[in-house]
């Protein structure tokens, strides 16, 4: 490996650890939101550890599911398989924008399940219902994040 592809791992390393850190607080305040006992919330070190497995939750998933429909040889598989389910959305309702927005809205609720089973594997004493409740904030916040550039998108093109 060279220099620049060590770089770019460790400065996207460190960004998916910031995430992680601002995506646990988040948990929390969606477990103060569920009502669940202070005593009974998970404490920084295992909601830390929720959001790290629902990223590799997320990224098998996401792998199994480019495997099972075949998108590519490569290690890049996942990737693969958002850009082509964004691009035949976008081809069949004609605009890109709209296409990004879906497929953030798509990824938003594969976070909230991945969140669901991650934490419901960490975390078992908690019910569903729970862990349902508790990971609305994150998921706001990813759906958020991820729907900006198509809602600026959509606004530039209506400006101009």
């Amino acid at each position: 490996m060279d220099e620049f592809m060590t770089g770019a791992l460790i400065v996207i390393g460190f960004f998916v650890l910031i995430g992680a850190l601002i995506l646990q607080w988040l948990h929390k305040w969606g477990f103060k939101f569920a009502k669940v006992e202070t005593s009974q919330i998970p404490g920084f070190s295992k909601r830390f550890l929720i959001q790290i497995a629902a990223i590799l939750v997320g990224y098998g998933v996401i792998y199994l599911v480019g495997k099972l429909f075949e998108v590519g040889v490569s290690n890049a598989d996942s990737l693969a398989l958002v850009s082509n389910i964004t691009t035949a959305i976008s081809s069949s309702i004609g605009n890109i924008y709209i296409a990004m927005l879906i497929m953030a809205l798509i990824m938003s609720i594969l976070f909230w399940v991945e969140l669901l089973i991650s934490g419901k594997l960490l975390v078992s004493y908690l019910t569903v219902k729970t862990h349902l409740v508790a990971a609305i904030p994150p998921v706001i916040v990813v759906l958020i994040v991820s729907a900006l550039p198509s809602i600026l998108g959509i606004v530039a093109v209506n400006n101009s």
